[in-house]
């Protein structure tokens, strides 16, 4: 009984405690207490936008391509000392949509003035922006949703998910913990997750080539009869496993190299622990 009510008091003191305007955290964030989730709805540029560049610490970035007006809501909330220090923060908190060079908007955050050590954000950004720019960014911890991009991509999370769909001529994308899907129809592909597994849809693709690299994690190639490339797949502890129609190569139990419709580009693929599938 003692053994019960101790673990209930541990649940207890863990949870989130309500406060005017504010929430009180303890745990392994440390003690604080962050501010509700405000959101606000900011415009973007568009009249000579060519590309995009969107930065957060800690917060998701999605993108949606359209052809209407072009803006960004961004979701934010401060963490401070006390419920005034996390207003302060919240205060000195600016979120900015600004010029980044020739053609260019930059979205991201920044603290006016000196930052306390005691305040931390979170700040996420949904963009709604033309189709046809190209999408730089970066996130530390967070997922990245990008859909409907005609664009260039190229975008990097330090802990979260990508999921991309894009039919520029480019397609970089990396995730340190975190999985990595990709519809693609461009021609260079390069994504790469260190703890996490990848699927890339090429089906829409002709000629493709590029990088896929997992170190932890299966790898899936998706391709149709109109797909074209030189393959090459490697793995370390795991198997090769191609059900498309291939010129053979070289095929062992780790490594297997061919030519899949035309061929043309290379494509290599590999992972140290996790199979790949090549599969229509």
């Amino acid at each position: 009984m003692n053994m019960r009510r101790g673990v209930l008091g541990m649940l207890v003191a863990g949870m989130a405690l309500s406060s005017v305007g504010c929430i009180s955290i303890h745990g392994n964030w440390g003690r604080g207490v962050w501010t509700e989730k405000t959101t606000e709805r900011i415009a973007v540029d568009a009249s000579d936008l060519k590309r995009l560049d969107v930065n957060t610490h800690n917060g998701f970035v999605h993108f949606t391509g359209t052809t209407g007006d072009a803006y960004v809501t961004v979701t934010k909330k401060t963490r401070g000392k006390s419920a005034a220090d996390a207003a302060a923060a919240m205060e000195a908190l600016v979120v900015f949509v600004e010029p980044g060079g020739p053609g260019t908007q930059q979205i991201g955050y920044r603290w006016k003035g000196i930052k306390s050590p005691a305040w931390h954000a979170t700040v996420s950004f949904d963009v709604y922006a033309p189709s046809e720019i190209d999408l730089s960014g970066t996130t530390h911890n967070g997922h990245v949703s990008i859909s409907d991009l005609a664009g260039d991509l190229n975008f990097e999370t330090h802990n979260g998910t990508i999921n991309a769909d894009t039919s520029g001529m480019k397609l970089v994308a990396a995730t340190h913990n975190g999985g990595i899907q990709a519809t693609f129809s461009g021609r260079e592909i390069d994504l790469e997750t260190h703890n996490g597994s990848i699927m890339a849809d090429l089906t829409k693709c002709g000629a493709v080539g590029g990088r896929v690299e997992t170190h932890n994690g299966g790898v899936e190639i998706m391709v149709s009869d109109s797909t074209s490339m030189d393959f090459v797949a490697e793995t370390h502890n795991g198997g090769i496993r191609c059900a498309v129609p291939m010129q053979t190569i070289e095929a062992t139990k780790r490594r297997l190299t061919g030519t899949i419709g035309g061929g043309g580009e290379r494509l290599a693929v590999q992972t140290h622990n996790g199979s790949v599938r090549v599969v229509q």
